[in-house]
Formats: structure tokens, C-alpha cells, sequence
């Protein structure tokens, strides 16, 4: 089901503006959050910000059935292994 509702916004212009408008307000939201240092560097933005997405999100707390503690948890691990903190 969810692969078939992410390859529908292909075809439809709006369901894609609608998902790049997302990407770019929580791109915007992250950015002003990090500091430079982190912000700055492409690679580690790009990872910083995959964890992060509202879609990992999603998927700890439906597919993996995490309850919302718990996939804060998963959430402050990956970032502070990212960062090296």
C-alpha cells in the first residue's frame, strides 16, 4: 500500500509539489535547528536529516510498532551517533 501511494505522487503533479513543499519545510525546520558546523556539511546534513524525516518517523511508530518513547529513543541514538555525542 504505502509504495503504491509514494509512486502515485509521479503521477500527479500536485501529490508532488505537495511532497516537496514537506521536504523543504522540514529541510528549513532542521536547518534552523542545527548549528553551522552540522548544517554545513552536506553529508552529514543528509544523514542527519533521513533520520530524522517525518517518513522514519512513520515508520518506527507503525511499521515497527515502537510507542512514541520509544522511537524518541531510536530517534536521540542515531543523531548522537551521527553528531559523535
Amino acid at each position: 500500500m504505502r509504495v503504491s501511494a509514494n509512486l502515485r505522487r509521479f503521477q500527479s503533479r500536485f501529490l508532488m509539489e505537495e511532497y516537496r513543499r514537506n521536504l523543504l519545510m522540514e529541510r528549513s525546520a532542521l536547518t534552523a535547528l542545527l548549528p553551522e558546523e552540522i548544517s554545513g556539511d552536506p553529508v552529514l546534513f543528509a544523514a542527519i536529516e533521513t533520520s530524522a524525516s517525518f517518513q522514519t518517523w512513520r515508520r518506527l511508530r507503525q511499521d515497527s510498532d515502537l510507542s512514541p518513547e520509544e522511537a524518541g529513543v531510536v530517534f536521540r541514538l542515531v543523531l548522537e551517533r551521527l553528531i559523535g555525542k
